[in-house]
């Protein structure tokens, strides 16, 4: 799935990422059947720049 983040809180502000990703592509991907627990993927690469983003408002 491909999520695109829309906003980043400030550190002060507690760590909020705010994401957003088109309907047809829940849908394929059945977002909805998942539950707590559930084991899904997730690509550091591209975490590794939001949280990089992150460090800078700590920084700021």
């Amino acid at each position: 799935m491909s999520l695109t983040v829309t906003a980043v809180s400030p550190a002060d502000a507690g760590v909020l990422v705010r994401g957003w990703a088109h309907q047809s592509t829940l849908n394929a991907i059945r977002f909805s059947t998942l539950e707590v627990g559930d084991h899904v993927n997730i690509e550091v690469d591209v975490l590794a720049r939001y949280a990089a983003r992150l460090a800078e408002f700590r920084q700021g």
